[in-house]
């Protein structure tokens, strides 16, 4: 059965909408580090593309206007260090799969409609609840 190698899969492209027209489209190499595309009056629910970017470090979607639940493959990005994305619509329970990112030192989800337990994970639990 073959594998998939990280380095041998195509650029992931995102479309960003604005008003209903194309505002930018773009490929993000799958070695890309950091986004942020804070405080761009983004709307509507994440592309589940972008959690498929495994190899970023940084994510700052904070201060748009995205709805939505926050994806369960979320867990999948296992070399995330910073995740915000404070300042949004978001709604439900943070996924379980949160508690797969061992390297996370920076979280804020604060400014949503998040509601449950914080899931139980390594790194998770040291968080402040006010995250």
């Amino acid at each position: 059965m073959a594998t998939l190698d990280e380095e041998t899969l195509p650029a992931t492209t995102i479309e960003l909408f604005t008003k209903g027209q194309e505002y930018n489209a773009y490929e993000v190499q799958r070695e890309r580090r950091t986004i942020d595309l804070s405080a761009n009056n983004l709307s509507g629910d994440l592309p589940l593309e972008l959690f498929r970017l495994v190899q970023v470090q940084t994510l700052n979607l904070s201060h748009n206007n995205l709805n939505g639940t926050i994806p369960k493959i979320i867990g999948g990005m296992k070399k995330l260090e910073s995740l915000d994305l404070s300042n949004n619509k978001f709604c439900g329970e943070i996924p379980q799969s949160m508690a797969l990112l061992n390297f996370l030192e920076y979280l804020n989800l604060s400014y949503n409609n998040l509601n449950g337990k914080i899931p139980i994970g390594t790194q998770l639990q040291t968080f402040d609840a006010s995250s």
